[in-house]
């Protein structure tokens, strides 16, 4: 999957392989940091 930046929840998101062909998944700006502070950080 090419990078791309989608709707949310998912943010930005990029699915490289690795050499061995394996697919590796990075995301970033889906909120879970925001929500995570916002529920145990009261």
């Amino acid at each position: 999957m090419p990078a791309a930046t989608m709707r949310t929840p998912i943010g930005y998101a990029y699915t490289p392989r690795d050499p061995d062909g394996n697919m590796v998944g990075f995301s970033w700006d889906r909120g879970v940091y925001a929500t995570v502070r916002d529920r145990w950080c009261s």
